[in-house]
């Protein structure tokens, strides 16, 4: 029974803490409006820094984990302008998939807990040496029932950041 208790104990600390799952961080959700953040998030966003003509981004704080949230800007089936979440990204260790993965796992924690997975790895374009990197990877795991991915940024084989975004793949 004691046991029970410990690992009853174990898995709500671990829920706790910030997580990562194909659909969300914490409880910021992929897809949700400018409002429904700001609700999640307990504060209003300032979005007034348009980089393209239908794209926002912004820095939070959330959990004590920072947080980079990027906006797409469309027209709904009305006409009516909709701001809508289109990909979150971390660099804060603090932040784990629900496999234990985060920044500072290596590649090897990748392959054990998503080797039976759709997963994709390719090497980094290098703009400085027009040549793939040697260095610097990204691990891509797809959730196609979602129509989401993980992507895992790795520098030396070592997690630096992961973005959550829409799957760009079939």
């Amino acid at each position: 029974m004691k046991k029970i208790f410990l690992l009853i104990f174990f898995l709500l600390i671990q829920y706790s803490f910030g997580q990562i799952s194909t659909t969300r961080m914490n409880e910021i959700r992929l897809q949700s409006s400018l409002a429904d953040i700001e609700n999640a998030l307990g504060q209003k966003l300032d979005l007034s820094k348009k980089l393209e003509e239908w794209f926002y981004s912004t820095k939070v704080t959330h959990k004590g984990s920072e947080f980079l949230l990027n906006f797409s800007e469309y027209s709904d089936e009305n006409n009516q302008m909709k701001i809508q979440l289109f990909e979150i990204s971390t660099q804060s260790a603090s932040v784990k998939t629900l496999s234990n993965i985060g920044v500072g796992s290596s590649l090897e924690d990748l392959w054990k807990a998503y080797k039976n997975y759709n997963i994709s790895i390719w090497r980094l374009w290098d703009d400085k040496s027009e040549k793939y990197s040697t260095t610097e990877r990204v691990f891509q795991l797809n959730d196609y029932e979602a129509g989401t991915a993980l992507y895992f940024y790795l520098r030396n084989d070592k997690i630096y950041k992961i973005t959550l975004s829409f799957s760009e793949g079939c």
